[in-house]
């Protein structure tokens, strides 16, 4: 097992390399209460301008072969994925908010975070970096491509409740500047 103390956005960001929710994990279950948590870290590595470790995240190659295919890499998240959901959840959010407002964060474009945090594209086409349970990916998909999000038993409540979270939360440029740099200064150790 390699075992790496590592910033969770350079996880994220692998290029090439989706990341699964695997079948036997639950669904996304975390609340605002969690949020709020996740948040409050957030705020206080921007505040520190320092490195603040959130937990660890354990993931594992797809397939017999690692799956490590140029370009059609796998990695299922086998412990973490809450956590690693909400900070994709609220990078998704800063996109939104820079696609509202692109001059509220300088030097940050809100294709920059699609194309490194949200979506992969490869000989397949373009598709999202990170796949939920089969429960919340319609929800996620719609969340991600700023499309009406599902409604009735498709739609995944907390998937949705969190991300309006973190776009209220982001609503004052100033806050928006510090999330961003708090972002950076997430570390997790990473197992595999």
């Amino acid at each position: 097992m390699k075992v790496e103390q590592e910033q969770l956005l350079t996880l994220i960001g692998k290029p090439d390399v989706r990341f699964r929710v695997p079948l036997y994990q639950r669904v996304y279950a975390w609340t605002q209460r969690q949020c709020d948590e996740l948040w409050n870290d957030v705020m206080r590595a921007a505040d520190a301008d320092a490195d603040h470790f959130i937990g660890t995240v354990l993931y594992g190659w797809e397939g017999a072969d690692g799956g490590q295919c140029a370009g059609d890499a796998a990695i299922d998240l086998v412990d973490g994925q809450q956590r690693f959901v909400t900070v994709t959840l609220l990078l998704a959010a800063m996109r939104d908010g820079l696609a509202d407002k692109p001059d509220i964060l300088d030097g940050v474009d809100p294709h920059d975070i699609d194309m490194k945090y949200l979506f992969v594209s490869d000989a397949s086409g373009t598709r999202t970096k990170m796949e939920l349970s089969h429960a919340d990916q319609p929800t996620w998909q719609a969340i991600l491509d700023r499309t009406p999000l599902p409604q009735g038993d498709a739609l995944s409540r907390n998937v949705a409740e969190n991300h309006r979270f973190f776009r209220d939360r982001l609503e004052d440029p100033g806050t928006f500047a510090l999330a961003w740099r708090g972002l950076h200064r997430l570390s997790v150790i990473a197992a595999q």
